[in-house]
């Protein structure tokens, strides 16, 4: 049979990243920051799938970026 590891995989390939994330349709949404969007500009850690995926269970969500900690500091944005 089909494993939770199997069904876990799958989803994240195909679904992430989400529409939340990167706009929809994906394509004209690459093409929009392309055009409007500096070449420096660096969008840094933004998100990604945050969870785990065990034997016979899984629980995976996306995390989006609220703050960036070191061992000395956490930075957050307002953008």
């Amino acid at each position: 049979g089909t494993s939770a590891v199997d069904v876990s995989k799958y989803l994240m390939k195909n679904l992430h990243p989400t529409p939340a994330v990167c706009g929809y349709p994906s394509s004209k949404a690459l093409q929009f920051i392309r055009q409007y969007e500096s070449t420096t500009f660096d969008r840094g850690y933004y998100s990604g799938p945050f969870g785990y995926i065990g034997k016979n269970d899984a629980d995976v969500v996306v995390a989006l970026r609220s703050a960036l900690l070191s061992s000395t500091s956490m930075t957050t944005t307002t953008e």
